[in-house]
């Protein structure tokens, strides 16, 4: 029993809870929230800036309110390059000229002259022609060498099919399997492999276990056999591209590729095919970027 003086206050008492309790429960269910998590930016392997990524709370998606939650990963995620890259860049079946997109790379294509293994000239011009996807994830790796200040040499990029026909059917027996002959797991005449090196602020190429183009034993990835200075050069050089995607060839430490390469064409268009397109001043898009 309660005694009759406290019934009506504790009566007021219960009705005031449940009032608060209702009015609670009904700004719970409206309110909405976004937690704005911070990570670093990877615009190079030095650099520890930081960009806000805002991503919904699980109260609900119609409140602006955010609460700043601060995360540091232990490696650095690289970027994409930005639009600006490519704003202008004449796109051709996907292939762009390289140094179009960014002028930082050093060409110096090897089958645009007879420096090569098969010691003559193949391509008619002496520009880089490349995937405009493996060209977004080749700037990402260039970000990363020059922030160390390093940059890209690009030996080879895309190789028209009649080309790689052509490179087969000159050599002898014995190297042909060095390029092979055309097949379902050729990679250059899709635009989406890269043969490269790195050099020094002044134009040197580092040291590597193997010039261009050595098919020894020592052109293998993961030779063991080569120098302390070569191994921390080509090493650095497998880990920056595959930071940035790429994957090397377990037969040449020169040789990178997009692991989805069978996704992308075959193609036979000639560097003549793709400078007369763009001299035909063809509708050039903005952007080719998505």
């Amino acid at each position: 029993m309660i005694n009759g003086k406290f019934y009506k206050p504790v009566l007021y008492m219960i009705g005031l809870t449940i009032l608060v309790t209702s009015i609670s429960a009904c700004n719970l269910s409206d309110q909405s929230g976004t937690v704005s998590i911070t990570v670093p930016s990877a615009q190079s392997v030095n650099q520890s800036g930081a960009v806000s990524i805002t991503v919904p709370s699980t109260q609900s998606e119609n409140q602006s309110d955010a609460t700043p939650v601060t995360v540091s990963p232990a490696q650095s995620v690289v970027q994409s390059p930005s639009s600006e890259f490519f704003d202008g860049v004449y796109a051709y079946a996907g292939l762009i000229e390289l140094k179009q997109a960014d002028p930082s790379f050093i060409i110096d294509l090897k089958n645009a002259t007879s420096d090569n293994i098969t010691g003559r000239i193949q391509y008619e011009y002496d520009f880089c022609l490349i995937h405009v996807d493996a060209a977004k994830l080749l700037i990402k790796a260039q970000k990363l060498a020059m922030a160390d200040g390093y940059r890209i040499k690009v030996w080879d990029a895309y190789r028209p099919q009649s080309v790689q026909t052509a490179m087969n059917a000159c050599l002898p027996d014995d190297q042909k399997k060095f390029v092979p002959a055309l097949s379902d797991y050729s990679q250059h005449c899709r635009g989406i492999a890269v043969d490269i090196t790195l050099v020094d602020e002044n134009g040197v190429e580092l040291d590597m276990p193997t010039g261009y183009c050595d098919f020894t034993d020592a052109a293998y990835s993961d030779y063991d056999g080569a120098t302390e200075t070569q191994t921390q050069n080509r090493e650095y050089l497998k880990r920056i591209m595959a930071k940035a995607g790429f994957k090397v060839l377990s037969k040449e430490w020169w040789h990178y590729y997009l692991p989805s390469y069978k996704e992308y064409e075959q193609l036979d268009i000639t560097f003549g095919d793709y400078l007369h397109s763009r001299e035909a001043d063809m509708t050039v898009p903005d952007s080719i970027l998505p």
